[in-house]
């Protein structure tokens, strides 16, 4: 996040040390394709972190095209 109060990722790898698998990206909104990319049909991605992050996926929703439901 590009934020003077973000961790950094040096910082947050260092709490998530125990973690299976820590992946490493530029931008929250690579971080979200990724995350899209790797789900599958019925997989709930949960976003969490400051309001910076959040405010970014939705900005990624907001700008998809909406689906429509039949």
């Amino acid at each position: 996040v590009d934020s003077p109060r973000a961790a950094t990722t040096l910082e947050l790898v260092s709490v998530l040390s125990n973690a299976k698998t820590v992946l490493n990206f530029n931008t929250v909104e690579d971080a979200y394709k990724q995350a899209l990319a790797q789900a599958h049909k019925d997989d709930l991605i949960i976003v969490f972190g400051s309001f910076l992050t959040v405010a970014d996926v939705l900005k990624i929703e907001a700008s998809k095209p909406q689906e429509k439901v039949k």
